[in-house]
């Protein structure tokens, strides 16, 4: 539906998606802007963040996604 309504980019803020997400998008010729998702969106109560935690995770959705083409951001 994306291609559809016209748009060539996704933002993906929510979660990280299964690399056949990112396959289809990229044979689709959709961009994504990926975000590393927030350590506490949908709770009420928002704990410390756990920040070493969140920098390792980051690093590795980086280096585990370094080489997918279709994400510009």
């Amino acid at each position: 539906m994306t291609k559809a309504f016209s748009f060539n980019m996704v933002r993906k803020h929510i979660k990280v998606e299964p690399y056949r997400w990112y396959y289809w998008a990229d044979k689709l010729g959709l961009w994504v802007w990926q975000n590393m998702p927030s350590a506490n969106s949908y709770s009420n109560r928002h704990p410390q963040i756990d920040k070493a935690a969140f920098k390792q995770q980051l690093e590795h959705m980086v280096m585990t996604h370094r080489n997918i083409t279709c994400i510009t951001t």
